[in-house]
């Protein structure tokens, strides 16, 4: 199991408690951020976890094939 795997039950709780609805990432400075739909944000500490908040948000729209800024991106 991956790292990023095993972060999958704390993305899916934590995107249900504090209504995330995108990831920040900027991997060149080791930067991670979750924000919410109420316009808080959430300083995430490890890339794995950012991984696993945005693999939950992608399962959440299947759908989407193009990136969303409502679901997540990557800067």
């Amino acid at each position: 199991m991956s790292r990023t795997e095993e972060y999958l039950p704390w993305a899916e709780l934590f995107v249900q408690t504090r209504r995330v609805v995108a990831v920040r990432m900027d991997a060149e400075r080791g930067e991670y951020e979750a924000l919410s739909e109420n316009g808080s944000s959430y300083f995430i500490e490890r890339l794995e976890q950012a991984q696993a908040l945005l693999l939950v948000l992608q399962e959440r729209a299947p759908d989407k094939t193009e990136p969303d800024t409502r679901i997540g991106y990557v800067l």
